[in-house]
């Protein structure tokens, strides 16, 4: 059975994820977590080899902001926006594939859900064709998955046996 294209970047999200909490715990503790920025930063050198395995063809940035030469913006407030991690290659139209938005569990709901929008909007405007809103708490992930087909993003935890609460 082959594996689609999507599974495929949903397998190393997850093994991304297996990694970070395996080898970097101590950034996710409850009581002395770091930043979001510094977290995002681990989880992208593990995405980062892992795609490098299949998707070698694309470039892996972080905070990018530019859409070919102009800058990205996003539509609520008309600023400029650059997401957290992208799966692109620069400089080319319909080439996105990933974009990913980070959020520690201790930030604000509307902070949470203005990257939501964010994410629905890079998918359809941008054209991603698959966004990422991932929260870390201490001993788990909670993600949501948006694509071009689905109108509903997927909501899913990590590790997996939780899905099952």
């Amino acid at each position: 059975m082959s594996v689609t294209e999507s599974e495929h970047i949903d397998q190393i999200i997850k093994d991304s994820l297996d990694c970070l909490y395996k080898k970097d715990a101590v950034l996710l503790n409850a009581a002395h977590h770091a930043q979001e920025r510094c977290i995002a930063f681990r989880f992208s050198l593990y995405f980062y080899q892992k795609m490098q395995l299949s998707f070698s063809n694309y470039d892996i940035d972080c905070e990018y902001n530019k859409d070919k030469e102009e800058l990205k913006q996003f539509s609520q407030n008309k600023s400029w926006a650059a997401p957290d991690l992208i799966v692109h290659k620069r400089c080319k139209d319909n080439q996105n594939l990933v974009v990913i938005e980070f959020k520690g569990f201790w930030a604000k709901e509307e902070n949470k859900e203005r990257d939501e929008k964010k994410i629905q909007e890079f998918v359809k405007r941008y054209n991603y064709k698959y966004g990422f809103c991932i929260i870390f708490y201490p001993n788990y992930a909670e993600i949501e998955f948006y694509n071009q087909e689905k109108s509903e993003p997927l909501h899913f935890k990590w590790p997996e046996c939780l899905n099952k609460e």
